[in-house]
């Protein structure tokens, strides 16, 4: 039980881990390992507008496609908010390949 009731103590001692950023240089292989589908897994937020739309989102999926141009990705959107299934096309993402951004 002293354990137990003494391990938050020592986990709050220890500084947090975040390793740093990795930068990475977009080649051939970056754009095509980004295609398919991501999942929606969590988020948080104080601002309260968003506090009610991270209540009611039950899932998101996104999907990301090849666009008319090399410099480009089409994003499809799929929200199940409350009980209610929304599909949006969102638009598209530019890719600059000059400094590895979306």
């Amino acid at each position: 039980l002293t354990l137990l009731l003494g391990l938050p103590l020592a986990l709050a001692a220890e500084g947090p881990s975040c390793p740093p950023l990795v930068t990475v240089t977009f080649d051939n292989a970056t754009i095509p390992g980004l295609l398919g589908q991501w999942t929606y897994i969590a988020a948080a937020s104080r601002y309260p507008p968003h506090l009610k739309e991270i209540k009611a989102v039950k899932y998101e999926i996104f999907s990301f496609s090849p666009g008319s141009h090399e410099d480009e990705l089409n994003v499809t959107e799929i929200i199940r908010l409350n009980e209610t299934c929304v599909v949006q096309n969102t638009g598209k993402i530019q890719v600059f390949w000059h400094n590895s951004t979306l």
